[in-house]
C-alpha cells in the first residue's frame, strides 16, 4: 500500500515492502529492525515527555542526533520504495531536494502506520491435533 504523506511543506508517496529493509541495510550498513524499535521507543518516551513532562524532563527525552539520523534514513527508505523512479539513490541527495526542514513528530506517525501494517499477518494458527 503507497501513501502520500505531507513532510514539511512537500508532499511524499511512502510505502513498505519486503524491500525496505535491504535498501535501508545498502544505504546505511544498520538493521532497519533494531533500528526501528529503538526510535519508536525513544519517539515515544520524547513524545510522551512533550505532553506531560516537567521541563527537565523534556530535555532530558530529546531525541539524539542519531535518532534523527535514523529518522530521515528510513523516510528515505520507505520514499524509495514507493517511487523507485523519482527517488534518489542517495538519502543525502533525496534531503538535499526538500525546500526546507520536516518534523518527525509530523511524519513518524505514518510510517509506524505503514509498518504496522505491512507487518501484519493474515494467517491463522493451526488447530492442534489432540
Amino acid at each position: 500500500m503507497t501513501k502520500e504523506i505531507k513532510a514539511g511543506e512537500t508532499i511524499v508517496k511512502m510505502r513498505c515492502s519486503a524491500l525496505v529493509p535491504r535498501l535501508y541495510r545498502r544505504a546505511t550498513n544498520r538493521d532497519l529492525m533494531r533500528d526501528m524499535a529503538t526510535l519508536r521507543e525513544n519517539y515515544n518516551k520524547a513524545l510522551k515527555a512533550q505532553i506531560n513532562g516537567t521541563e527537565e524532563e523534556k530535555r532530558a527525552a530529546q531525541l539524539s542526533a542519531i535518532d534523527l539520523e535514523v529518522f530521515e534514513n528510513l523516510a528515505w527508505a520507505f520514499c524509495k520504495d514507493a517511487d523507485r523512479e523519482n527517488v534518489p539513490d542517495n538519502p543525502d541527495e533525496w534531503l538535499d531536494a526538500f525546500p526546507g526542514i520536516f518534523s518527525i513528530y509530523e511524519v513518524f506517525p505514518a510510517m509506524i502506520n505503514l509498518w504496522n501494517d505491512s507487518n501484519a499477518t493474515t494467517s491463522t494458527p493451526a488447530k492442534k491435533a489432540d
